[in-house]
């Protein structure tokens, strides 16, 4: 198995959590993949959030686009101290199934990413990051009942909503309110797609 990392610790998101989706949705193996010449996708998307605020329920609705791989597990890659020439070996063969599929680009969604939207432009100058929001009391409520502490929740709520309002790139993203992908489900879809700058689509089939 290849070795990337010299610390092969697991975590809550782990690079052999990586290895194994990568593993499981190629025919080849890894070293294979990582010896190809393999263009890496150049504007991949990123859903980010607090947490409970919708970004599995957008990261699944993104994942029918035609022109979207939609990477099903968190990947945690910019909480992990991996650095950029490890990031890079997962970018490649993240293209690389991407590309197999048939795709054009990618959708990561890792919600505390919000902390991480500068490196995430370091990398990709060109990718599309998408910022999620839901109402304090909705997502307080939500993790209480995962959790059993409603003000944990409120304090989760405004470190990361307050994260993504004080960055410097938020006008390079595209905010949009759980609300909105609920009631107004189209016009929604709409200006998701001219922000990544794909074919609308109706992704709730």
């Amino acid at each position: 198995q290849l070795c990337l990392l010299k610390n092969q610790s697991i975590h809550l998101y782990s690079y052999n959590q990586i290895l194994k989706y990568i593993e499981e949705n190629i025919s080849c193996t890894i070293n294979d993949v990582l010896n190809e010449k393999i263009n890496i996708i150049k504007d991949p998307i990123f859903i980010v959030g607090c947490g409970h605020s919708g970004t599995t329920i957008l990261k699944k609705l993104l994942g029918n686009h035609s022109n979207i791989y939609n990477i099903k597990e968190e990947s945690g890659i910019f909480r992990n101290e991996f650095d950029k020439t490890i990031r890079t070996k997962i970018y490649k063969l993240w293209s690389y199934i991407c590309i197999k599929k048939k795709k054009k680009r990618w959708l990561e969604k890792t919600p505390k990413h919000v902390y991480h939207i500068n490196t995430i432009l370091d990398d990709f100058p060109k990718a599309k990051i998408i910022i999620i929001t839901r109402h304090c009391n909705a997502v307080s409520s939500s993790i209480k009942e995962r959790t059993g502490n409603f003000i944990d929740g409120i304090d989760r709520w405004s470190k990361d909503n307050i994260e993504w309002y004080k960055n410097e790139n938020k006008s390079k993203c595209l905010i949009i309110q759980y609300e909105n992908l609920i009631r107004n489900t189209v016009d929604t879809f709409e200006s998701i797609c001219n922000y990544l700058e794909e074919p609308y689509e109706d992704l709730s089939n």
